[in-house]
This record gives C-alpha cells, sequence and structure tokens, in this order.
C-alpha cells in the first residue's frame, strides 16, 4: 500500500534518529512536484513524474547526517513537470539507518485555516517554496491575522524579502513585540517569532501591519504562511 494526496495543504512529517533517510515511492504519467524539507532548512522540489509507472523508487535521500534527531516534511506544491498529466504526490515507505521516533507535538496549520481571522487587506500569492505552495501578505497599516488556539507553543511562520516591513506580535494582549521581516535575498518559511511554555489554555496571537519599515526595505509589506502550534487551533473571533 501507498498514500498519495492532490489537495492542497496536505502534507506528512517525519521524525527519526539516525544519519540517512531515503524517500520511496511510486512515480508515473500524473505525478507533480513535492517539496522535501530536512530539518527547516529550505525545502527542495523532487519531481516525481515519470514517462511509465515506477514502483519502489527512491526519490529523494539525505545522508551523512549527525547521529540525532531529524524531521522531514513531504508537502504538496499543486505543480508539474510540463509532460505530467497531474499534480497529485505519493509517498509509499522510507529506508532509514535509525530509528523513526515520536514527531514533536507541535502540528503546522496553513496561512488558509478557516478558524485564523483576517481584518483589513491580504492577498493571497502562490509559491512553491512555502509552505503548502501559498502564502498570504497584508500592505496596509493596521491589517491584523488573529490566531486563537489552546496549547502550550506557537511559532509564525513568514517569508522575508526585500520588500518586507516590519510587524508587530502580541501574546494574550500583552505588550507587542516589533519583528523586521526584512531580507536582502528571500527566506521561506522563516519562524520569525516563537513563544513556548505557555500554560496548557487558550491564548490569542495577533499580528499586526505596523506600517513601518527597516531603511533598506521598498515596502511595509508583512507576510504570513503558516503556523505551528502545540495544541490546537480554536475559532478566532
Amino acid at each position: 500500500s501507498m498514500k498519495w494526496s492532490a489537495t492542497p495543504g496536505a502534507a506528512m512529517n517525519l521524525a527519526f534518529s539516525g544519519t540517512r533517510i531515503d524517500l520511496v515511492t511510486l512515480t508515473g504519467p500524473n505525478y507533480g512536484i513535492a517539496n522535501v524539507t530536512l530539518d527547516g532548512n529550505a525545502p527542495v522540489a523532487v519531481d516525481l513524474y515519470s514517462p511509465t509507472y515506477e514502483f519502489k523508487k527512491v526519490v529523494w535521500s539525505a545522508s551523512g547526517l549527525t547521529d540525532g534527531a531529524h524531521t522531514v516534511r513531504i508537502e504538496y506544491t499543486g505543480t508539474k513537470n510540463a509532460s505530467s498529466t497531474g499534480t497529485q504526490i505519493g509517498i509509499d515507505a522510507v529506508d532509514l539507518v535509525g530509528v523513526l521516533t515520536p514527531a514533536s507535538g507541535a502540528q503546522r496549520f496553513e496561512e488558509s485555516d478557516s478558524r485564523f481571522a483576517r481584518s483589513g487587506t491580504w492577498t493571497i500569492a502562490s509559491s512553491g517554496s512555502s509552505s503548502a505552495g501559498q502564502f498570504v501578505y497584508a500592505d496596509t497599516t493596521e491589517s491584523l491575522m488573529t490566531i486563537k488556539f489552546s496549547g502550550t507553543s506557537f511559532s509564525w511562520l513568514a517569508l522575508c524579502g526585500p520588500q518586507y516591513g516590519i510587524a508587530s506580535i502580541s501574546i494574550d494582549e500583552g505588550p507587542a513585540t516589533d519583528v523586521d521581516l526584512y531580507a536582502a535575498s528571500y527566506q521561506y518559511q522563516y519562524a520569525a517569532a516563537s513563544v513556548s511554555g505557555l500554560t496548557n489554555s487558550q491564548h490569542t496571537a495577533v499580528i499586526r501591519v505596523t506600517g513601518r519599515k527597516n531603511a533598506a526595505s521598498s515596502s511595509t509589506r508583512v507576510s504570513f504562511d503558516a503556523c505551528e502550534i502545540e495544541g490546537i487551533p480554536l475559532q478566532a473571533p
């Protein structure tokens, strides 16, 4: 058996301890491109297209790793080789020099999650390097992203770049902390702000467009790609 998906936002997380991992899956004429991320580094595009079906094919490998804990994330991108008739991705098995371990309690939730509340003007943008292939951004001052959750930790993932400005984030109506999203070159799935060690109860994170920017930036734009929560999102007001 194997698992496959052609659903935006679909992803699989694997945690292991060891020195090598191979991803094994079916490739074929209707398979697309997956993003594979190791230990939170830049995602690698893996093309699963082949003119005929090829079973149990090793499509991506990482070796020579430090003998310790690692994570791999496989994401549906919705993109494909020009020769492919579809965008689905699949996973059949993994080969390890090491052992699988229980995944971290933190789970990733995409910007499209209906429980997140956006106010102001947010624009959806597509990018194969973003989590699940897309993110949102806002240029208007005081635009807000509100995430309500029950749990113990929260991490905001953003796109940084030459035209990104300064956002603020506050937790549970506490003091706002400035977060500068400017970078000379684009940085995808960047952990812009994190908080942990919260009481295991309800919390609210608010991300705001301040209208301010680094002197080197060309605009005050703020992005939201995804968030990782050790807990569950709740319906935001």
